[in-house]
């Protein structure tokens, strides 16, 4: 028997490895926002705000339903052929770390735990984008940030064979 909680974090682990070996773009996207669905709808459920679905500002603007349309789109379009069979989509690469990153904080809100491939991604996405990364993911890394060169996948990649069981 799977869980929810547990199938998402499956998912969400398969998909940070596959960021770090550098797999196919489309599938770490699919199984991506598999995951982070999954942890959405819990949050939902379980009353913990949403970033971008739970968004006052986009609410207030009128423009939430818009947005969640244009993110929605490739995985949507990955996932089913029914409406569009010949068409095509535009894939930007690059939102599949930020699902991610959401995610791992959606699971650390649900359970009060990270799983060790997610706290490498908030690493990693601490000395790739430190100007971006939260204060608290940061306050650890310091000392590290000097020494990691955040290109360097196959550190991350290590880092998470060290920890495999």
């Amino acid at each position: 028997m799977v869980d929810k909680i547990s199938a998402a974090s499956r998912q969400i682990k398969t998909a940070i490895w596959m960021h770090f070996e550098r797999k196919d773009s489309v599938s770490i996207h699919t199984l991506s926002w598999a995951g982070y669905q999954i942890l959405i709808d819990l949050c939902a459920k379980n009353g913990i705000q949403r970033e971008i679905e739970d968004s006052p500002i986009l609410k207030e603007m009128g423009k939430l339903s818009e947005v969640i349309t244009v993110i929605r789109k490739p995985h949507n379009f990955f996932k089913h052929s029914d409406k569009d069979i010949d068409s095509t989509v535009k894939h930007f690469p690059d939102s599949n770390f930020i699902i991610l990153l959401m995610a791992c904080q959606y699971f650390s809100k649900l359970t009060g735990d990270l799983f060790f491939e997610g706290r490498i991604l908030q690493a990693w996405f601490c000395l790739k984008y430190p100007e971006h990364a939260p204060k608290e993911w940061i306050s650890n890394l310091d000392n590290i940030a000097k020494i990691i060169n955040p290109n360097d996948y196959e550190f991350f990649l290590e880092m998470i064979l060290r920890n495999k069981t």
